[in-house]
């Protein structure tokens, strides 16, 4: 495994399989629970990994992450992610959000909720 240091970092482009459907593991827990219920059985499916090109000094490495929604993820949050790294690789001030992951997790979703 490779480490990144934010300053070395010239950009972040990321891709997911992604869907405009709001709830995408309801969906694939749904269908899963009754492929299960009619099988009698668990089918090992695998979700479609996600990319990364991350430029760092100049050099583009691309990455495979792994994803766990078999059907994709929401096109709000795919969107909302994408931006959050923009921000922190643009504003470095920005990084000390960092310091409380949960609260940057909780910020990032409330944007994007259905009241809003």
């Amino acid at each position: 495994m490779e480490t990144y240091h934010w300053q070395e970092l010239n950009r972040i482009d990321t891709e997911f399989p992604s869907t405009w459907f709001r709830y995408p593991g309801a969906i694939a827990g749904l269908a899963m629970s009754l492929i299960a219920l009619l099988t009698h059985d668990t089918p090992d499916f695998r979700a479609k990994p996600g990319k990364a090109k991350v430029t760092r000094n100049g050099k583009e490495t691309e990455l495979q992450i792994d994803t766990h929604h078999l059907i994709g993820y929401w096109q709000g949050a795919v969107t909302a992610t994408q931006r959050l790294l923009d921000r922190l690789l643009l504003d470095s001030p920005s990084r000390v959000l960092l310091n409380d992951p949960d609260a940057l997790v909780k910020t990032v979703a409330a944007s994007k909720r259905w009241y809003r």
